[in-house]
């Protein structure tokens, strides 16, 4: 946009004459320049045409503005310049849009929000176009035509954006204050109801009107038809555009969230208002009752309403209630039936205007981080102030609004600013304003002001207009600001800030009353519609709007079948209204008549005052930015500047006052502390104490920006409205260089990073070149080395094991290379890869000191001697967990591996106590995983169909004590893996006893951390389960990080250090008997020895007949010099046991409790080898022992022989 000649500035002015400011107005309005500043405040005169001055690109320019004084004078700079200055500051923006009837404050009103949606950081387009629908669709509820403004709002809203510190809008939410509910029934000559009954009724199709019993002719409607006998629409232009706003009407409110059932509900209740207005009321001259002329519009509402014709009928045309157990009865006459009627359409349309706002800021509720703060910009946009020829009670409610929108400007641009000087010794400029605070208190003052007087003559039921017009003119006889009627009519006038206005208070007890009885509330509670039984079921705020009430069961809302009622026509004359009437005729009878009417208890004045507090104290928490909107002309012509018009508005509404003051005064008023924090930066001064902090500093800094004209106080730095887009500016520019010293230096040492990685590959690359010719020119020599290498170092190692063998023929290989503590056994020997040998086994002897014990070395099931495929998976995904353990979080108590064949498909950290594994398509969520959404280039059919059958799957749950449960939830089977071998996992005794089948109604302990050893790991299968995992197609790899995690507790690891050690000890001594028994059998069967034959080298040693007998007398037992030629020469020292002995020995063996670690011992039942367990079955590669029996018994009854003998 292209600056235009002319002062863009009214401050700037060398004279602030009146006709000064009002020329240059108009030589601007003249060129199509409608905005203009005073200083900080924009001025809008309004063209009444359309401009080429808006739109998406002007308003991204204007998003990048710097300074006002960069481009023209714009609404958009304003809305920018709030945006800013929320970012910066981080305090809440408020915009008020102020001005008479018809000066183009909703206009203003959409376009400030436009732009604030369009230069802020959106996470979601939606949310921006919802926010930008909001206004036209509560034009279309709240706004009408009047004499003065085609488009004039009829309530009064408060829109709230609400945005986080980094600029991205989080939602927003409208409150509506003041809704002239009156207007529904009720508008002057020339003037209309809400703009909806009019687009009902020009653009609904005939497929509507049938649904909603709505007639072709707009005349049939009292709400729309004019009443003179004049067309509802003047031209044919006016009906295309009512019939253009429906179609809009619909798509706005699909667009900002209503379902079609909310629209056709909203609709529905739309036209059933339509049809209660319709209803008249007459008098019988005959019995003088109350009858409906046109019931079929009684037929018509309470189809729409979902209510009963006949209890609409009675509730029309007599009230009933209870006085001490009896029911009262009382006819209305038709006035009072009128009255009746319209306070219930009234009711309705208020309540459903005021949910639908409840829906809307329900659709604008976003969820975000409540870490991060969260700044508000409030638009406030009311209806302006009016005089019409004929002026009530909603024109005297909309003027005090504005006349305390207009104290709010007062005390912002001039009482504060007054105050601030005087308090901080800074000489005030010569200002003079018009301070509207006695008129306001002539109105809201209690017990004296207006609105008081008339509550309390709205409680008595005595009272009348006049003589609450008596009672102003004797309270307010001396007010400079109230003016006695001399005619006899209900008439007052007030002086208001704008202007004088008549009053007439006929009607006003009337509409202050809120006459809706008891009986038409026990009504539409009772309607069959669920929506309009929450309308009036909900309880009403103090502002008289409805409190967030519970919306959540919208979506269980069912749209009633509207149908005209169904009933047998009536005899003769007989009306449904005269049937209702012979019934009321029945019960007064059987009651006495007595004046049941109950004073209301709050009124419209009441809600007025609560509603007009609230919105000024969510007013007072935002810094304020004013829109000062003009009406150039009455008659809304364009290119129509009425000079006289103008300068009342100026006048009226302080713009003249306003402009000295921004040029004379100081309205930016920072404390010392805020001024430093924010600007120290331009002085590039260090953190400044909290003791230097003073004017010294601040003078110091607006030194180094260049200002002239401040002022320093005691406390304030106060400045020019230009002067804080000046210090902006350089605080700007100071960031842009430093950003850019940052870019060279992050530059060059990206650069100088860049060449040392360059330079690490070519020396890289450099030796592999040379490492590949080196090995290509000598590969065959070095092969040829190493082969015989190898076979030297197997040719000594069996030298060595040979020869230890004939030394110590009875020990254990491992013995053997014990006593080589520095030989390592050639490559030949194991040709697995180094983590599978025995010092990674868990039971080595490293892993049996304290220190030794750790996650390294508990990483899966003890391992045999033969290494399969599982193992390697195992030991592989261990050592993949303590590589990453510093990154896994904290409280994942699991890792769940999905495994196809021997190939991991997916893994996953859990989380959430509970946790599910199906077959659906679903991707992990932390509560569920669904195996259907991975992908496997390698997956063969049998996969493919065991997949299909996983179904529901099984559920994982975690115990407190580190356990882990498993829970089958379809009807497949899961099994867990290995259950055949307990000795080697914590599994539960249920696992061992379920055969490792997971049950679907019941959790099954698949880990057992009350007896945690050194197995961490739990496989489980889906339907097919293989000992091999190259057979499995689809099982889970289940890791428990709790127990691993239990490790780091001294007294877990000595108790599994413990355990270990207790296996251990036990797995050498059945290996040493089992070794004793092998040389027994051997011996034996070889025949080296027998009784009949003649005792060996070792036997000759026994003691001779004589020697015996010395040893009985000396007490010795004989036994212990006399070893057998089967015993091991080393153990013959050993004490010999009795028969009776090693039958108790073998019976304490059998009666010996479960093991902790290795699972159940077996009994002598269990095999023909009695004494196995499993517990020595885990030494590698050795079977229980066997023990011979036969041969023992032999050689103890051979020894009572000899001893009988001597």
């Amino acid at each position: 946009m292209a600056k235009v000649k002319g002062i863009d500035d009214l401050a700037k002015l060398i004279d602030l004459e009146d006709q000064v400011i009002l020329h240059e107005l108009k030589k601007r309005y003249e060129r199509n320049v409608i905005y203009t500043y005073i200083g900080d405040i924009l001025v809008s005169v309004n063209p009444y045409a359309p401009l080429n001055i808006y739109g998406d690109q002007i308003g991204q320019d204007y998003g990048n503005l710097k300074l006002l004084s960069d481009m023209p004078p714009h609404i958009y700079a304003l809305a920018t310049k709030a945006y800013k200055s929320l970012m910066k500051s981080g305090v809440s923006q408020c915009m008020l849009v102020s001005g008479e009837s018809g000066a183009g404050k909703t206009e203003s009103t959409k376009m400030v929000v436009a732009q604030l949606v369009r230069i802020s950081k959106s996470a979601s387009s939606n949310l921006v176009e919802q926010i930008k629908e909001v206004n036209p669709l509560l034009e279309a509820f709240g706004n009408a035509h009047t004499v003065m403004n085609d488009n004039s709002s009829r309530f009064g809203k408060l829109i709230e954006i609400q945005f986080l510190n980094t600029g991205v809008v989080v939602g927003a939410k409208v409150t509506e204050h003041m809704l002239e509910k009156s207007r529904l029934v009720h508008t002057s000559e020339r003037e209309r109801t809400f703009h909806i009954f009019y687009c009902m009724v020009a653009g609904l199709n005939k497929y509507e009107r049938k649904r909603y019993f709505l007639a072709d002719r707009p005349e049939s409607y009292r709400l729309v038809d004019p009443g003179d006998g004049t067309p509802v629409f003047t031209s044919n232009e006016d009906y295309q555009r009512y019939n253009e706003m429906m179609v809009d009407i619909k798509h706005t409110m699909k667009a900002v969230g209503f379902s079609e059932q909310d629209v056709d509900l909203i609709l529905a209740i739309m036209s059933g208002i339509l049809h209660l207005c319709n209803i008249e009321f007459v008098q019988e001259p005959e019995s003088g009752q109350v009858i409906i002329l046109n019931e079929n519009e009684i037929d018509a509402a309470s189809a729409l309403l979902s209510l009963q014709p006949e209890d609409l009928v009675t509730k029309l045309l007599a009230n009933t209630a209870w006085v001490r157990g009896e029911r009262i009865v009382k006819f209305k006459t038709v006035p009072e039936a009128n009255d009746g009627r319209d306070a219930l359409a009234k009711t309705i349309y208020s309540r459903l205007f005021s949910w639908m706002i409840q829906q809307i800021n329900l659709m604008l509720h976003v969820e975000y981080d409540r870490r991060y703060p969260v700044g508000v910009i409030s638009i406030l946009d009311m209806a302006g102030f009016e005089n019409f020829p004929v002026n009530s009670f909603e024109q005297l409610c909309i003027n005090v609004a504005n006349e305390q929108i207009q104290n709010y400007f007062n005390q912002a641009v001039f009482t504060a600013e007054m105050v601030a000087y005087e308090a901080e010794g800074i000489k005030p400029p010569k200002i003079k304003f018009t301070n509207n605070k006695e008129v306001l208190d002539l109105f809201l003052q209690r017990p004296v002001g207006l609105f008081a007087m008339l509550e309390d003559d709205c409680r008595l039921s005595t009272s009348m207009d006049i003589s609450f017009v008596e009672k102003l003119n004797r309270n307010f006889v001396k007010n400079n600001y109230y003016k006695k009627s001399k005619s006899r009519d209900p008439i007052f006038t007030i002086l208001h800030f704008a202007g004088q206005v008549t009053y007439r208070a006929e009607g006003f007890i009337e509409k202050n009353r809120e006459t809706l009885g008891t009986n038409f509330q026990s009504l539409m509670e009772n309607s069959q519609n669920r929506l309009i039984t929450d309308l009036f079921t909900t309880q009403l705020s103090e502002s008289g709007t409805l409190k967030k009430g519970d919306t959540l069961h919208r979506n269980q809302w069912s749209v009633p079948e509207w149908q005209m009622p169904n009933r047998p026509p009536l005899a003769g004359e007989e009306t449904l209204s005269r049937r209702a009437g012979r019934e009321l005729q029945r019960r007064l009878k059987n009651s006495q008549h007595e004046d049941s009417n109950i004073p209301p208890i709050t009124t419209a004045s009441a809600y007025f005052r609560n509603s007009l507090a609230k919105l000024m104290k969510k007013m007072a928490k935002g810094e304020p930015h004013f829109i000062r909107c003009i009406k150039p002309n009455s008659n809304q012509h364009p290119q129509l500047f009425e000079d006289k018009i103008v300068l009342r508005q100026l006048i009226s509404t302080g713009v003249l006052e306003t402009t000295r003051i921004r040029k004379l005064g100081y309205p930016t008023r920072m404390p010392f502390e805020d001024f430093i924090h924010r600007y120290s930066v331009i002085a590039f001064l260090r953190q400044v104490e909290e003791n230097e902090i003073g004017p010294r500093v601040c003078q110091h800094i607006l030194k180094h920006a260049g200002l002239k004209g401040c002022e320093i106080g005691k406390s304030r730095v106060f400045l020019k409205y230009f002067h804080t887009e000046q210090l902006d500016l350089c605080l700007e520019n100071i960031y842009e260089d430093i950003i850019t010293v940052q870019k060279c230096v992050r530059g060059y040492f990206a650069r100088k990073f860049c060449q040392r990685l360059k330079q690490i590959q070519h020396n890289q690359h450099r030796d592999l070149a040379e490492f590949s010719i080196l090995l290509t020119r000598d590969c065959d020599r070095v092969y040829h080395m190493m082969l015989s290498s190898n076979d030297h170092d197997h040719h000594k190692f069996q030298q060595l094991v040979e020869e230890r063998r004939l030394r110590r023929p009875n020990r254990l290989r491992s013995e053997e290379i014990e006593d080589f503590p520095d030989y390592e056994e050639p490559s030949f020997r194991r040709s697995e890869p180094d983590y599978y040998n025995q010092s990674s086994r868990g039971m080595n002897r490293e892993s049996m000191s304290p220190r030794g014990l750790s996650r390294e070395n508990v990483y899966s099931p003890v391992i045999q001697q033969d290494i399969s495929n599982k193992e390697y998976l195992y030991q592989n995904q261990m050592r993949q967990i303590l590589a990453k353990w510093n990154e896994i979080p904290h409280d994942a108590w699991c890792k769940i591996v999905y495994m196809e064949y021997a190939k991991p498909v997916a893994k996953f950290y859990i989380v959430d106590r509970d946790v599910v594994i199906d077959g659906t398509y679903e991707s992990f969520e932390g509560e569920k995983i669904g195996l259907g959404a991975f992908r496997n280039p390698d997956r063969d059919a049998r996969t493919e169909e065991i997949r299909s059958y996983v179904g529901k799957g099984i559920i994982l749950r975690k115990e407190e004590e580190g356990g882990i449960l498993a829970r089958g939830i379809g009807k497949n089977s899961c099994i867990v893996k290995d259950f055949k071998q307990p000795h080697d996992y914590c599994f539960s005794e249920e696992v061992i006893e379920k055969e490792g089948k997971i049950p679907k109604d019941e959790f099954l302990k698949i880990f057992d951390g009350t007896s945690f050893t050194a197995a961490t790991i739990v496989g489980i299968s889906f339907l097919e389960d293989h000992e091999d995992i190259s057979q499995t197609p689809c099982w889970l790899l289940v890791i428990n990080l709790e127990a691993l995690r239990a490790l780091d507790d001294q007294d877990v690891a000595n108790h599994v250090l413990q355990k270990i050690a207790q296996m251990k000890i036990r797995s050498e001594e059945d290996v040493e008997k089992e070794e004793n028994t092998n040389e027994i059998i051997h011996r034996h069967k070889g025949r080296e020895w027998s009784k009949h034959k003649q005792r060996d080298e070792k036997s000759s040693k026994a003691p001779l007949r004589k020697t015996r007998i010395e040893l009985r007398q000396k007490g010795l037992d004989i036994k212990e010099f006399m070893p057998y030629s089967w015993d091991d020469p080393s153990k013959a020292k050993k004490k010999h046991k009795t028969f009776n002995e090693l039958q108790e020995e073998l019976d304490n063996i059998d009666d010996e409790p479960e093991s902790v670690i290795g699972g159940y011992r077996a009994s002598r039942k269990s095999g023909k080898h009695g004494t196995g367990s499993v517990v020595s079955s885990m030494a590698w590669g050795k079977t229980p022992v066997r023990k011979d029996w036969a041969k023992i018994k032999i050689s103890i009854r051979e020894e009572e022989v000899e001893k009988e003998e001597d």
